[in-house]
C-alpha cells in the first residue's frame, strides 16, 4: 500500500468504539472513538461504524470538511455544524437469508476523496471488519491490491 494511503488510514479513519475494534493491533487507541451519533462523526475523515459483530455488518461513513452556521444574536444565538457532503457506504455482507449483498452506497463522496482512494481505504476496512469477525459474503469480490498500483 502506499504511503498517501497509509497516511490516510492512520490520520483519517476513526472507527466507533466497541470490543472487537479495542482489541485489534491495526487500530490505534487515537482512532477510536465513542460511540455516538452519526451528526457528531469527525469531519474530514472516514468513520467505520460495526452495526453487526457476528455477522461483520458495518457502514462506512466519508464526511466532508466542517462548515458552522449560526441564525440569532446575544443570548439567542444559536450554531451548529455540518458538512456539505457525506457518502454512507454499507460493506458487503451476508444476509439473514444466507443471500450475499454487495456494497451500498448512499449520499456524495466529498471532493476530498477521489474513488480510488475510497476503493482502498474500503478494502482496507473490509479486510479489518473480516480479520475481527471471520464473516464475508463470499460472492462478492475481493480487489487485489496490486490492481490499485499503476493508477
Amino acid at each position: 500500500m502506499d504511503n498517501s494511503i497509509q497516511n490516510m488510514i492512520t490520520n483519517n479513519i476513526y472507527w466507533e468504539s466497541n470490543s472487537l475494534v479495542r482489541s485489534n493491533p491495526n487500530i490505534t487507541p487515537e482512532q477510536i472513538i465513542k460511540k455516538t451519533h452519526t451528526k457528531n462523526f469527525p469531519f474530514n475523515a472516514v468513520t467505520v461504524r460495526i452495526q453487526n459483530q457476528k455477522k461483520g455488518f458495518a457502514t462506512v461513513y466519508f464526511r466532508d470538511i466542517g462548515k458552522t452556521r449560526s441564525y440569532g444574536s446575544g443570548k439567542n444565538k444559536t450554531t451548529w455544524s455540518y458538512c456539505d457532503s457525506e457518502a454512507k457506504i454499507s460493506l458487503p455482507l451476508k444476509g439473514y437469508n444466507g443471500k450475499d449483498y454487495s456494497y451500498s452506497l448512499n449520499g456524495t463522496l466529498p471532493n476530498t476523496f477521489d474513488i480510488i482512494t475510497c476503493a482502498k481505504i474500503l478494502e482496507w476496512i473490509r479486510h479489518q471488519v473480516y480479520d475481527m469477525t471471520g464473516t464475508m459474503a463470499i460472492d462478492v469480490p475481493w480487489a487485489d491490491p496490486r490492481e490499485f498500483e499503476n493508477l
